[in-house]
């Protein structure tokens, strides 16, 4: 069984990759804060000092280290915070480098930039904001180690803190709040998007990889999908500027797993299908949205 290490478990992408891995691998989540995942170990690590790192490494002894990009599921945030990753891949690439394990990068999609749409892996990365320049140095770090993989989607699931982009949707809807119409992308959802992890792993794939859903969409139109899946007021928006896309062509990853990916209404139905489980999965997620 291999060890996995996932870090940011602590957030959305992380803890639900822990959640579904946990079931087939030995998982410790990793976290700045602790990181409560059922059926996982847990290590509250600080990844921007390299002893940390090289000392979390000695004592867990994984087989791959996937570190979760916090730019992962930023998705449609109109502030993106500030990071501290490319610190962090630099000391879990050097790590892996020196202990052979297999170095995994989940990233977002915001190194591309429209009026293209869909996006492939061979695509130009125009993108000149700084969290972008900061995706694409991180690219080519695990890129530069023996077997490295970076996968760059646009994951949407439930947080483990309750307060993550998805039940901020939810919210706004509930309330009737005006939506912002948001640039395109190609939103997946957080177990699916797992699933094509672990066949990843399984097949021992590197490179680059793009894993998003199967279906462009705006801000204003995954919350459309949302509000139709958990029976809530139709969104409004008084805003119709996309400024931005960075929807993704993700073709390779299929015909390499032989997958196929959601469409947005599924991956709607999929994220109230699973609310249950994932809060239980973590203990700080607020209880369960009445259908």
């Amino acid at each position: 069984m291999k060890n996995i290490l996932i870090t940011n478990a602590d957030r959305v992408v992380g803890a639900n990759l822990a959640a579904v891995l946990a079931e087939d691998y030995r998982v410790v989540a990793v976290g700045s804060t602790a990181a409560s995942v059922a059926g996982c170990g847990a290590a509250t690590v600080k990844l921007t000092d390299a002893l940390s790192v090289r000392r979390l490494l000695a004592a867990e002894a994984p087989d791959v280290i996937i570190h979760c990009s916090t730019s992962a599921a930023s998705g449609w945030n109109a502030a993106q915070e500030t990071s501290d990753d490319a610190r962090c891949v630099e000391n879990l690439s050097s790590a892996a480098k020196a202990t052979d394990a297999k170095m995994v990068l989940v990233t977002g999609d915001q190194v591309f930039r429209g009026p293209w749409l869909f996006h492939s892996e061979e695509s130009e990365c125009l993108a000149d904001t700084q969290p972008a320049q900061d995706a694409l140095a991180c690219e080519k770090m695990v890129r530069g180690v023996p077997g490295g993989l970076v996968l760059r989607t646009r994951v949407v699931g439930w947080s483990p803190t309750g307060r993550g982009e998805l039940e901020s949707m939810l919210d706004d809807l509930e309330i009737g709040a005006d939506f912002g119409f948001g640039h395109h992308a190609t939103p997946i959802g957080a177990t699916r998007f797992s699933e094509i992890v672990a066949g990843s792993l399984d097949y021992d794939l590197a490179g680059i990889f793009n894993v998003g859903g199967a279906e462009r969409c705006s801000a204003f139109g995954f919350a459309s999908a949302l509000a139709r899946q958990f029976d809530l007021p139709r969104p409004v928006s008084s805003d119709s500027d996309v400024a931005n896309e960075t929807s993704l062509r993700s073709n390779l990853i299929c015909r390499t797993l032989q997958v196929t990916l959601p469409t947005v209404n599924e991956t709607a139905a999929e994220l109230e299908f699973e609310h249950d489980d994932r809060r239980i999965a973590f203990a700080a997620l607020p209880a369960a949205r009445a259908a």
